[in-house]
């Protein structure tokens, strides 16, 4: 019988020390973070954010959410990739879609897209 409650106290703690080292780690995000400013007059439903060198986009970052005109949202690089110029692509509840080339993420903190003319601009900081 104490050979048993040895296990299980051994084992209790083995599972203690391995959440306790998952949630002690700080979120390794990359540099290329950015916050995204809506101001193209419409609800955007998705959004795209790949390296400009490839030739797919990557999965949309928003979800199942949405971004509703004048909201913004946090753009998060879970991994530190070493891409400098990303590309971004919204799509709104309507299906148009905008994009927006050669963003170079590793300076830009937020960017604000608008239209003007019916034509993608974005504002940078």
């Amino acid at each position: 019988m104490k050979r048993s409650l040895k296990l299980l106290s051994v084992a209790s703690l083995l599972v203690l020390v391995a959440v306790a080292s998952a949630f002690s780690h700080p979120r390794a995000d990359g540099p290329q973070d950015f916050t995204l400013v809506n101001r193209i007059g419409t609800t955007i439903e998705e959004v795209y954010v790949s390296p400009s060198t490839e030739a797919d986009w990557e999965d949309d970052v928003l979800g199942t959410d949405v971004l509703i005109n004048g909201d913004s949202v946090e753009i998060i690089f879970e991994d530190r990739k070493k891409q400098k110029e990303w590309d971004l692509k919204v799509v709104t509840a309507a299906g148009k879609s905008w994009i927006w080339e050669e963003l170079d993420l590793m300076t830009i903190s937020e960017v604000t897209i608008s239209l003007r003319n019916g034509k993608p601009y974005a504002t940078t900081k």
